[in-house]
């Protein structure tokens, strides 16, 4: 009531952040399929009681390889970039993420995967003998065809009908770079 101030003492004390960012909304979702070469999204929304730092996102591949995609702020909390699957390399595919806040705070808990397949079918060109061909029935006859994929060819068949209406499977064997083939008597 006397209006008697002290100034004199003082004190400090730190407040220290030790919380780790927040994720969650992982894309994609766990399990999810996708094509050889495709290009997907890889985000997550993150939040921290300061503020978040730095976003990455640890893809291991198939072969235990991995590669680090950095995301960034595509909104208020959504992390993402583009990931484009490399051709060739079917199986599952392991997502880590990692997320730093300004205080040092790491999470690198959030986890999901995703499936790639191999959905495109062969092509199929250059086929011998041509259509409508005669021959003889003591002849031999190359049976051949061009034959590429996008990952690999396992193996080549040629289904051959027979006058009498029977089917005979025919293996082709791979002779040169994309050319199959095999001898029919």
């Amino acid at each position: 009531t006397s209006n008697n101030l002290n100034s004199t003492s003082t004190t400090y004390f730190i407040v220290n952040d030790l919380n780790s960012p927040q994720v969650f909304d992982l894309k994609p979702v766990n399990g999810s399929n996708f094509n050889l070469s495709q290009v997907i999204e890889i985000s997550a929304n993150v939040t921290d009681d300061i503020a978040v730092g730095t976003v990455l996102a640890n893809i291991t591949f198939p072969n235990s390889t991995n590669q680090i995609l950095t995301l960034t702020s595509l909104t208020a909390n959504k992390y993402n970039n583009s990931f484009t699957i490399p051709s060739g390399l079917i199986g599952r595919y392991n997502v880590t993420f990692i997320a730093n806040d300004t205080s040092n705070n790491l999470n690198s808990t959030s986890t999901t995967y995703f499936i790639v397949n191999d959905v495109t079918s062969p092509l199929v060109f250059d086929l011998k003998p041509l259509n409508g061909s005669n021959f003889n029935t003591s002849q031999t006859i190359e049976i051949s065809a061009n034959v590429t994929d996008n990952v690999a060819v396992d193996y080549v068949y040629a289904n051959i009908t027979l006058s009498n209406g029977a089917n005979q499977i025919l293996t082709l064997t791979n002779l040169t770079a994309n050319k199959y083939n095999a001898s029919f008597t």
